[in-house]
């Protein structure tokens, strides 16, 4: 799916991605991590969420992470100071869930 002043981004994650830029988390590179969103890829691999570094932004998902048990890591992205978050598990579901606990974490439950 396109997103207009983000790019093309993985379907499943496509309106997280953008509440999170909507919300002042300047996003920079993504990947679900799902099969589902990847059908020709013939072993899983990790989904991930890159992020500008912005130091308030940063502390608070670095926090959420530890919090989760989800990889955080500093470096750069597209030549840009950058963190970035792993998504991983065994299966569709197991990643699919990773995500939710993140998304209902920093901005809490969605309403049914």
């Amino acid at each position: 799916m396109e997103i207009e002043g983000v790019g093309l981004i993985d379907i499943s994650i496509a309106p997280f991605v953008e509440k999170l830029n909507r919300e002042g988390f300047t996003t920079l590179a993504s990947c679900s991590g799902l099969m589902h969103d990847h059908t020709i890829w013939t072993k899983r691999e990790d989904g991930y969420l890159s992020f500008l570094y912005e130091e308030k932004n940063s502390q608070l998902i670095k926090l959420i992470s530890e919090q989760l048990d989800l990889e955080y890591s500093e470096g750069e992205c597209y030549l840009k100071p950058a963190f970035t978050l792993r998504f991983r598990g065994n299966s569709d579901e197991a990643v699919r869930e990773k995500w939710r606990i993140f998304e209902e974490t920093l901005f809490g439950k969605r309403d049914a």
